[in-house]
């Protein structure tokens, strides 16, 4: 890709000559692609809360959601099988169910819960056991 400064009286332009494949841009566009350099803007980190600009939705591939709130993650486990890639579960308490009802989950179907998966992991240096 060849980069072209131009100068113009207003402000800076660069104009990009051709793509990665060498191949003139007019020929194909019949306009070379321009950029304005002082329309673009700064970046600039948000130091209150970087965090502000990720997103509490759910990705697009995952369909399950869960109605219910998690009481406290149990335990966590790695599943390794041969040629398959190997995925974390938690074992999670659920709100108004019993010990007993406690299910594992996998870690990519709990986007709701990762709040709570962190603090889990927070906390595992001083867990002990509830026996």
């Amino acid at each position: 890709m060849e980069i072209l400064p131009v100068s113009s009286s207003s402000s800076t332009t660069v104009v990009i000559d051709t793509l990665l494949t060498n191949e003139p841009i007019i020929d194909r566009v019949h306009c070379p692609l321009v950029f304005v350099i002082s329309f673009l803007k700064p970046y600039h980190e948000d130091g209150e809360d970087p965090e502000r600009g990720v997103s509490k939705r759910a990705p697009t591939t995952v369909v399950t959601s869960y109605n219910r709130e998690v009481d406290e993650i149990l335990s966590d486990r790695t599943i390794r099988r041969r040629g398959v890639t190997s995925y974390k579960e938690f074992l999670i308490k659920w709100c108004d169910l019993q010990d007993s009802e406690a299910s594992w989950e996998a870690k990519d179907l709990l986007w709701q819960f990762s709040d709570e998966i962190k603090r889990y992991r927070e906390d595992d240096t001083t867990r002990t056991s509830r026996a």
